[in-house]
Parts: structure tokens; C-alpha cells; sequence
């Protein structure tokens, strides 16, 4: 069963400068955002928590880690230590709207 747009929980989010070689940027597709809300740090994808996300994403550099989508979309300051590379995230879309994109 295909899922309905209105209840999209995920985010696609498209690295900066992660795959330099291609024509095409490698789209991730990702379920968690990682941000401090009342004592929180991992929430689902809803309108709600993306609208905190962003919020969020004003103060501190967005990030993820291509090589490890399912650790989610970081907007936060803290002590992170990926195994993997961390990157800068170029664009965030939302049931196929831009709704970040890093200036």
C-alpha cells in the first residue's frame, strides 16, 4: 500500500558537495531529526517536528552523514562523533517542497 502524502514521515535530503562526481545528487531519504526539544533529542518527521527542525537549523549548521542515512538529520549543538563522514546538508525537501536549503 502506498503511502499517503499527507502522512509523509520522512524527509529527502540531498548532501553538500557529498558526491561532487555525479550529475545528480544522491537524494537520502530520512525518518529522524535530531535537534534538543524539551529535554528530546530524536523525533519522527511530522509537520510539527520540522517546524521545531528548522527553527533550530537557524542557529546550528545542518548536518548528516551519507554513509549512515538512518542516524537521521542533525540541527544541534553538541559533541557529535560520527564513524562515518559527516556532511553539510545542501537541500531538505518535504512532500516535494524545498523547504531548506543552506545559504
Amino acid at each position: 500500500m502506498q503511502q499517503s502524502l499527507t502522512n509523509e514521515n520522512f524527509i529527502t535530503v540531498i548532501p553538500h558537495l557529498a558526491f561532487p562526481n555525479l550529475k545528480h545528487p544522491v537524494c537520502l531519504e530520512i525518518k529522524k531529526l535530531r535537534y534538543w526539544n524539551e529535554g528530546q533529542c530524536e523525533h519522527s518527521v511530522t509537520e510539527e517536528t520540522i517546524e521545531l527542525f528548522l527553527r533550530n537549523a537557524q542557529l546550528y549548521n545542518v548536518s548528516i552523514y551519507p554513509e549512515q542515512p538512518e542516524l537521521g538529520c542533525y540541527a544541534m549543538d553538541g559533541e557529535i562523533q560520527p564513524e562515518k563522514g559527516e556532511r553539510q546538508v545542501h537541500e531538505i525537501f518535504y512532500k516535494g517542497h524545498l523547504i531548506y536549503r543552506h545559504s
